[in-house]
């Protein structure tokens, strides 16, 4: 294997999306991939960019601003601690996944209150969430982000989610 790095100036480049063409070529064939990247001056990325440049986020530490629109809290008799945030700002909203495979405890925090998130863009496949998740998302399915579900054939696929690392109330 061959390691190549490469640097770019991002202060000359316009801020907005961008696609970077990766090529690299062995003695067989020449291969290529494409990925898209963000110029921005703004260290908080816009909650409404999120589903149309998921796969830019997806798996990626960000930081998310907005304001607590209504969230679902469980409890279960393990102590363990579960639920959702959705937020939203001027440009869309997004659900923000408490207490999953993480210790933070949860906010205290009111309607309306602003949240500034850490966050890592994730996505559940359906099939992977538990019944009585997919009973709640089916019961609030009108209260919950636009595009929040992902569908296939009317039928859901999936949800986007950010996974909560850290925040400030």
């Amino acid at each position: 294997w061959d390691i190549t790095t490469a640097i770019w100036d991002a202060t000359s480049v316009e801020e907005g999306y961008h696609t970077i063409t990766i090529k690299a070529k062995d003695q067989e064939e020449l291969f290529s991939q494409q990925i898209e990247v963000k110029v921005s001056q703004s260290e908080i990325m816009p909650l409404g960019e999120l589903v149309p440049h998921f796969e830019t986020y997806q798996g990626h530490l960000m930081n998310v601003q907005g304001r607590i629109s209504f969230s679902l809290k469980s409890e279960n008799n393990t102590s363990e601690k579960k639920g959702i945030i959705v937020t939203k700002d001027e440009t869309g909203a997004a659900v923000i996944l408490i207490g999953e495979y993480n210790a933070l405890p949860l906010p205290a925090f009111e309607c309306n209150d602003l949240i500034t998130a850490t966050v890592i863009p994730i996505k559940y496949l359906w099939k992977s969430i538990e019944r009585k998740y997919k009973l709640m998302i089916a019961l609030y399915t009108f209260r919950l982000p636009k595009r929040f579900i992902i569908w296939e054939r009317l039928k859901p696929k999936g949800v986007y989610l950010l996974w909560l690392i850290k925040y400030d109330m």
